[in-house]
């Protein structure tokens, strides 16, 4: 295995998954959808950040964060994944 391989975990990817269904999200409004504490959630945007699933855009005092091309490509391999190994029951 690579040495810069990951794994999301359930968290990681509800963290995707609005990041994409709402572009650029404002990280205090990201914690209260995902209902993870502010600065877990920061710890967590971090790690997304260093293995280029999601970046960070800082506009004023005011972080927003947005998904890259490679956090919807594994958001929908790990979607894909549950349906595999769900039967094909969808799992929200």
């Amino acid at each position: 295995m690579k040495k810069n391989a990951f794994l999301l975990n359930t968290q990681h990817l509800k963290i995707l998954d609005n990041l994409y269904n709402n572009n650029d999200i404002i990280i205090s409004d990201l914690s209260k959808k995902t209902d993870i504490s502010y600065s877990h959630l920061l710890n967590v945007m971090n790690h997304l950040e260093s293995i280029g699933v999601a970046t960070s855009i800082k506009k004023g005092r005011v972080v927003m964060m947005t998904i890259t091309e490679k956090g919807k490509e594994s958001l929908y391999f790990a979607k894909e994944l549950d349906k595999i190994l769900n039967g094909g029951k969808q799992n929200e």
